[in-house]
């Protein structure tokens, strides 16, 4: 009877033990979207599909050896801190336009971006965060200008998901 008890005793221990371990175990960080999910977007009024960029790899391959770009896609380039961003065009196939962003989304300007061309295409100032890739004037097509912000609540969404990281 008495090993009867303690292999009771015992086992009842050890499910109470794997319990309080599973209970207590923190909960596996959300699962991160993939490099070629596309996320919902607005600019202004425009909405359209992005894929993001945020990683330093993701950013180096950006649109390289993309063929086509649907209308109304576009790759968004995200940076952790406010910086002259600088493009080239090196084993791309499309033209494309450029749109710089500040931290808080709002259009600085728009360059233009042409297939293979090495010369960098620089913004502005120092201060943007984000860079939004288009088919060449789709900026200008879909009345989309300078002070014009990215929808902030889809942003940050997405960056979230991408990177598993609420933005501050």
């Amino acid at each position: 009877m008495k090993s009867f008890r303690t292999i009771c005793a015992i086992a009842i221990a050890a499910i109470a033990a794997a319990l309080a371990a599973s209970c207590s175990r923190q909960q596996p960080a959300p699962a991160q979207a993939p490099f070629e999910a596309l996320f919902p977007m607005r600019v202004g009024q425009k909405s359209f599909l992005a894929r993001l960029a945020c990683s330093d790899g993701e950013k180096a391959q950006g649109l390289m050896f993309v063929k086509s770009l649907p209308q109304d896609h576009g790759m968004l380039f995200v940076y952790q801190t406010p910086q002259r961003a600088s493009f080239w065009m090196k084993n791309t196939f499309i033209a494309l336009d450029i749109g710089f962003f500040d931290k808080d989304g709002v259009l600085l300007g728009v360059e233009k971006l042409y297939p293979h061309n090495l010369d960098p295409v620089r913004s502005a100032g120092d201060n943007v965060v984000y860079c939004l890739e288009a088919n060449a004037g789709w900026f200008e097509k879909n009345g989309v200008k300078s002070g014009d912000r990215l929808d902030k609540a889809l942003l940050d969404a997405a960056i979230a998901a991408r990177t598993g990281k609420r933005e501050k």
